[in-house]
């Protein structure tokens, strides 16, 4: 299948791209397989493909990581909505952030 018969089937089907291309499992903290990625939770891989965080973060600029995710995942034109999505990091994220000396635990 191809990118336009992807979007004539999610037409068709009155549903968004993403419901055709990411799993459904029946809760958010189940495991799901995204190919080139590898495991991670049907939320996290949800929030990568709308664009909310990146799959991973680096080391090196964790926070950074987290604010410039979804600015790069929109076109220039599309970025005012950032205004109106909130950046949520992972449990696993916030350790990272806190190992790292970035927020405190527990923030």
């Amino acid at each position: 299948m191809n990118a336009s018969e992807l979007f004539g089937l999610a037409v068709a089907l009155q549903v968004s791209p993403l419901t055709l291309l990411l799993p459904w499992p029946e809760n958010a903290d189940a495991e799901v397989e995204i190919t080139a990625i590898g495991t991670m939770t049907a939320e996290q891989a949800w929030d990568w493909a709308m664009g909310f965080q990146p799959p991973a973060l680096s080391d090196a600029d964790p926070v950074g990581d987290l604010q410039r995710f979804p600015l790069d995942s929109l076109p220039p034109w599309a970025r005012p909505l950032l205004n109106t999505i909130s950046i949520n990091a992972t449990e696993d994220q916030w350790k990272k952030l806190a190992e790292a000396g970035y927020v405190k635990e527990g923030d």
